[in-house]
């Protein structure tokens, strides 16, 4: 759902839409990639996953900072 209101023109709503993808993926983040206590086999995979998953968060923090800027 907050990634179709992103499809919106609207500055506030999406600015609200970035930081509730952002709510949902730090947990997801943290639930779903324990690099930290995978096997040695899938410890390089889970770590790309978990980086990906960082930038992620840091591109819509950056894409609801620019919305909120532009109000």
């Amino acid at each position: 759902m907050a990634g179709a209101v992103l499809l919106w023109r609207n500055d506030w709503m999406a600015t609200v839409a970035c930081l509730a993808l952002v709510g949902f993926l730090i947990p997801a983040t943290i639930i779903a990639h324990g690099f930290w206590s995978a096997p040695s086999d899938v410890y390089g995979a889970q770590l790309v996953n978990f980086l990906k998953n960082l930038s992620m968060i840091g591109g819509l923090l950056a894409v609801g900072a620019l919305y909120w800027r532009s109000r």
